[in-house]
């Protein structure tokens, strides 16, 4: 057994706990008022910062749901990473909270409530399919899971019985994350000396329900025989490739690193970045340095370059055998980050098929200087 202590007062009661042992509650402070709290193993008791109240919930994400006067304002709220967000009134008291950030509670344990990032506030009843409803008016929501199925119970209009219900989710996550800002540093190894190096994977994923889908490196491919060892991943963020090429090969080594994403519904996303070993080394301080392409949402593809300096950048997608798809027009870029949209369609006026494509920009600069990158794109629509 485990004390887990007070907050100086003359008590404590629990009312929250996740798959890693954390513990949210009430908690009495030295001057007698009640406290939200949150115990962690590591931590141990730790008051969120709220005036008074009661933290009544929390997921495996971090997301504490609770009912008090706080920063963000009295009423019901979630807390994480330190900020509270109060909720759209009508104000209820919450009961639990699920992985995607849903909140179920009641209002004087009477009207039940549910509120998620997409519709806001809502009275339960109000939402029920009738033509599922046997007759139930929902009083009280007991607990949800990570689907969005809530369980409670409710009042048989025709003879006043209690009977449990089980309101299941009927709108079905099918919408895949986002994958957005992918990045790799550095995307050219030079000069290649036959060693590894490492290579940081940086990007950032989001979705429309779940609020912490999960990432990692799925696979390095190589447009050359890769021998053992040329090319590891160590962990979400970083791998290691080994700086060596072909010289037979004018394009050099172009490494393929594909980044995968999923929701807790299952939906999963890739992306891909390039790392590349030229055949030749790059003019310095002129044109494009390295190349990125993903397709979003809704189907445009984001071509994204690290430009040295002042030039006009062209981007042309080739399918995998080296064939010309599309030439996208040029536009004038600046030292930096520049962006070049392309809409999924080719030279002659078609859509594209979904699959794997190169995208190879190259950039002509005042001074006669050319230079050029290329990404590999997985179109899926």
């Amino acid at each position: 057994m485990v004390d887990l202590g007070t907050l100086g007062g003359s008590g404590s009661v629990a009312y929250g706990l996740n798959d890693a042992g954390e513990v949210v509650g009430m908690a009495m402070d030295a001057e007698d008022m009640p406290r939200m709290f949150r115990w962690t193993p590591n931590t141990g008791m730790v008051d969120l910062g709220a005036t008074m109240g009661i933290a009544y919930d929390l997921n495996e994400v971090g997301q504490i749901v609770a009912f008090g006067s706080t920063p963000a304002g009295y009423g019901t709220v979630i807390y994480q990473n330190g900020t509270f967000q109060r909720l759209p009134t009508p104000n209820f008291t919450p009961r639990r909270i699920n992985n995607a950030g849903v909140v179920i509670g009641t209002i004087s344990l009477t009207t039940p409530m549910v509120w998620d990032a997409v519709h806001g506030t809502r009275r339960m009843n109000n939402i029920i399919d009738p033509a599922t409803n046997p007759g139930i008016v929902v009083r009280e929501l007991c607990d949800i899971n990570d689907r969005g199925d809530i369980v409670g119970y409710g009042i048989k209009t025709s003879d006043g019985t209690r009977h449990i219900v089980l309101l299941t989710g009927n709108t079905p996550d099918t919408t895949p994350p986002v994958i957005s800002n992918l990045t790799v540093d550095p995307a050219t190894l030079w000069p290649p000396r036959d060693d590894l190096r490492q290579v940081t994977v940086s990007y950032d994923v989001t979705d429309d329900r779940d609020p912490a889908p999960t990432a990692a490196i799925a696979s390095i491919t190589c447009n050359q025989t890769l021998g053992d060892g040329d090319a590891v991943i160590v962990d979400a963020h970083q791998v290691t490739l080994r700086a060596t090429r072909s010289a037979r090969d004018a394009a050099g080594r172009i490494y393929t690193i594909t980044v995968e994403a999923r929701d807790a519904a299952g939906n999963a996303a890739t992306a891909t970045a390039t790392v590349t070993v030229p055949r030749m080394p790059a003019p310095r301080g002129h044109g494009v340095a390295a190349a990125s392409a993903a397709a979003t949402r809704g189907g445009t593809v984001a071509i994204t370059a690290t430009v040295l300096g002042d030039c006009e950048l062209q981007a042309t997608i080739l399918n995998m055998a080296g064939v010309r798809i599309s030439t996208l027009a040029p536009i004038q870029a600046e030292a930096g980050t520049a962006t070049i949209l392309w809409n999924g369609v080719s030279d002659r006026g078609t859509k594209v098929p979904n699959g794997r494509y190169l995208v190879r920009l190259t950039s002509h600069s005042a001074d006669g200087a050319q230079a050029s990158a290329i990404a590999s794109l997985q179109l899926m629509r």
